[in-house]
Parts: structure tokens; sequence; C-alpha cells
């Protein structure tokens, strides 16, 4: 009886030591596979709001046509505006999550790994769009000819790999 009691009294008071412990390994395991897992931008694609014209893309595994998926983004964007009075911002399916940023005229799309968090997710996302319209000015969109070779440039800015291509 002594040795069940000794043993709570050794349980009660190291508990929380015990759990502070394992809180703070947990917390650097979590850092750890973030470290591992930040800039991991699958496939990035950039189209017109308007009329879903895919101008620039970077895609590791080419599943559908680009031209397709523009017209399948544009709907899904248009059919959630005109269903629910919000515009989408991100989906996911089982093992990818994609992330839609508007800026100007312009929709960026970016595949990632779906275990990221949207804080991650967002600032890659969003230094892909300062340097896309640091190349590209907004005015350049006002009187555009739907001519998309001009957009093949920023394959050279572009400077994260994504996902070793």
């Amino acid at each position: 009886m002594l040795f069940y009691l000794e043993f709570l009294n050794l349980c009660y008071w190291d508990i929380p030591i015990i759990f502070i412990i394992l809180l703070v390994r947990l917390t650097h395991l979590r850092e750890e596979r973030l470290g591992e897992i930040q800039m991991k931008l699958l496939d990035l694609w950039i189209m017109t709001n308007d009329s879903g014209i895919v101008i620039y893309h970077k895609v590791k595994d080419p599943f559908v046509d680009d031209d397709c998926l523009g017209g399948f983004i544009s709907a899904f964007i248009c059919y959630t505006k005109d269903q629910f009075q919000e515009s989408l911002n991100r989906f996911s399916i089982t093992s990818f999550q994609f992330y839609l940023l508007k800026e100007y005229k312009i929709t960026f799309i970016g595949k990632f790994p779906r275990r990221l968090e949207e804080n991650i997710v967002l600032k890659e996302l969003k230094e892909i769009v300062d340097k896309f319209f640091r190349n590209f000015p907004r005015h350049l969109f006002d009187n555009w000819d739907f001519n998309i070779n001009k957009f093949i440039t920023f394959d050279a800015t572009i400077d994260i790999p994504i996902s070793q291509i």
C-alpha cells in the first residue's frame, strides 16, 4: 500500500512536469515538420478573373488542359458567388488544398499539401503575386490584347522550385 501511495504522490507532482516536457517536445516536432514542408507549392496557375484564361502555369504533372482547368475554376468561382454570395478562396481534396488569391484582375491558384497551415500557404502565394506584379504592372491588364506569350518570361523570375520540377 505504501508503494501505491508513493507512486500516486510521485505521479501527482510529476504530471505537470511530464506534461510540459511532452508539450515542448511535440511543439519542437511540429516546428521540424513545418520547416520540412515550407515552400512546398506543388502547382501554380495564374488566370484572368473575367474570362478564366490561364495566362501562366507551372505544373509538375498536368492532369488536365489548362484552358479546361481555367474554365472549371472560373465556373466554380461564379457558382459559389451566385449560390452562396461569397467568394471562393480555397477548396481541398483528400491530399491537396487549392488556394485562390485574387489581385486586381488576376486570380492566382496554388496547389499545396493539405497539411500546411493557411498562414504559410498565403505567405508563399502572396510572394508570387508580388513578383508577378513587379514584372507585369497592373495597368498592363487594362487594355490587354489576350496574348499570353508575354507571360512566359515570368518563369525566369519565379525562383520558387515547384515540387522540385
